[in-house]
């Protein structure tokens, strides 16, 4: 930076985000096939650029296909649950950030991504079938994804496969929405 250039105006509280957390954890997947999730969507669907290193490239690289395009990922936020060893659905919940005297309210995000055509099985894939048998073309507010890794370690040569079901909001869900 020179001394002609300003940094961009940090907003209250950015540093202390940056300190001590703030952001939106992540779903975690395991190497071991069968983890399920289930995220009812409290927030619009966004979606930025994936950054993630490929053979022979460094971490922070943008990654692209192969004709140069910009790999894309889309970021889905709600109340998250894991399917736990009884097959019950309950809260996402950090025991690190508890014992920190943090709170966690259980919301993470879901990286829906892709994989090259040849290679299905990814969340998008996963994601837009189940959309699709539910005869849903957007992702709604108040809609549930379960999103279960059904296979594959998550190595470019062993790549988790996903599978995934999709429910359109309730009609009281619809109701909360409206009222704010």
């Amino acid at each position: 930076m020179t001394d002609q250039q300003t940094a961009p105006a940090q907003q209250p509280g950015d540093v202390e985000k940056l300190l001590f957390g703030g952001s939106t954890a992540s779903v975690k997947w395991t190497h071991t096939p069968g983890t399920e999730y289930r995220i009812t969507i409290r927030d619009k669907a966004t979606r930025q650029r994936r950054e993630f290193p490929k053979k022979g490239e460094s971490i922070g690289e943008l990654s692209t296909w192969p004709d140069g395009t910009p790999r894309m990922q889309i970021l889905l936020t709600g109340s998250c649950e894991i399917k736990n060893t009884k097959g019950v659905f309950v809260p996402c919940k950090d025991p690190a950030l508890e014992m920190d005297g943090r709170t966690d309210d259980g919301t993470r995000v879901l990286y829906i991504s892709s994989r090259s055509k040849d290679s299905p099985g990814s969340t998008l894939d996963a994601l837009l079938a189940a959309m699709r048998a539910a005869g849903s073309s957007v992702v709604e507010l108040g809609c549930v994804v379960t999103m279960k890794h059904e296979s594959g370690y998550g190595s470019v040569d062993d790549p988790r496969v996903h599978t995934a079901t999709y429910e359109s909001p309730k009609p009281e869900d619809a109701f909360d929405k409206a009222k704010g």
